[in-house]
């Protein structure tokens, strides 16, 4: 199972122990009136003073959406289980807007997620072997974009945090409020499925 893309788990069916794999399950609706392309997952997590943010192609994007048609595809659960604090999950699409799923509907997988068994590892660096990293074996296309908070500008909530997550301080005047997120005509909801 070292190349399988979902984590393996031993899962008791009967009086049968299987090896399977938790993937990430998300559906992806067209709810508008227009086509819409879908190119990329897009994962924002939150990490003292950073944002990061993963953009993930499953081999079933990108994907052309007509009105009321949908499309699903699985990712890997450490896409999440390496976050500490989640501020948007959902998708891209060609025009590079973004569509994120429900916060409600998502925190609770995202918990769920948290507690299975993963393969985010923690490792020492090569270059300052004080520093530990967390990492693991991207199976899908994967980018990573990192930037500083600018807290003056946008102060992000994340919607599931753990423990050890603390939100960030700001300045003491001019902080603002958080934007509310655009009206977006995808919609979708995302589970742990073995």
């Amino acid at each position: 199972m070292e190349n399988a893309k979902g984590t393996p788990v031993w899962v008791k069916r009967g009086h049968d122990t299987l090896l399977e794999e938790i993937l990430i399950s998300m559906t992806v609706t067209n709810e508008g009136e227009r086509a819409l392309q879908i190119v990329s997952v897009v994962i924002e997590t939150l990490e003292e003073r950073f944002i990061t943010v993963r953009e993930v192609t499953p081999p079933q994007l990108p994907h052309v959406l007509d009105p009321r048609t949908s499309v699903s595809f699985a990712v890997q659960k450490e896409l999440i289980d390496d976050s500490v604090a989640i501020t948007f999950i959902g998708v891209v699409d060609a025009l590079g807007r973004r569509h994120g799923l429900d916060r409600q509907q998502t925190q609770r997988p995202v918990e769920e997620s948290w507690n299975l068994p993963t393969r985010v590892g923690v490792y020492r660096r090569k270059d300052d072997p004080e520093k530990m990293v967390r990492a693991f074996a991207a199976k899908d296309r994967t980018s990573i974009n990192q930037r500083v908070i600018d807290t003056l500008n946008r102060k992000p909530q994340p919607f599931a945090s753990r423990a050890e997550y603390s939100q960030p301080s700001s300045p003491a005047s001019g902080a603002g409020s958080t934007p509310p997120d655009p009206q977006s005509e995808a919609s979708g909801n995302t589970h742990p499925e073995p």
